[in-house]
């Protein structure tokens, strides 16, 4: 499943996609699912079971920051996207 970026709400297909991947994945079957930019936003959305923006806009306050993607040991040994 690919969720792109763009400027609309959370859909009901979203909804929809994103449960039966989160199921198959449950069950081992290896089903991945990519968000891109706002897509990235509705993946965070759809996992906090929330449909405002509340999740992603408040308990932080940061700007313009760049860190890096250190792997953990599950992510680098355990993944099935590398």
């Amino acid at each position: 499943v690919l969720f792109p970026g763009g400027g609309c709400p959370v859909t009901p297909a979203a909804k929809r996609m994103w449960t039966l991947a989160k199921h198959a994945n449950e069950a081992g079957d290896h089903f991945p699912v990519w968000g891109t930019c706002l897509g990235l936003e509705w993946m965070v959305q759809l996992e906090s079971n929330k449909d405002d923006m509340d999740i992603i806009q408040t308990g932080f306050n940061s700007r313009d920051t760049s860190m890096p993607l250190d792997f953990t040991e599950y992510g680098w040994d355990e993944s099935a996207m590398f």
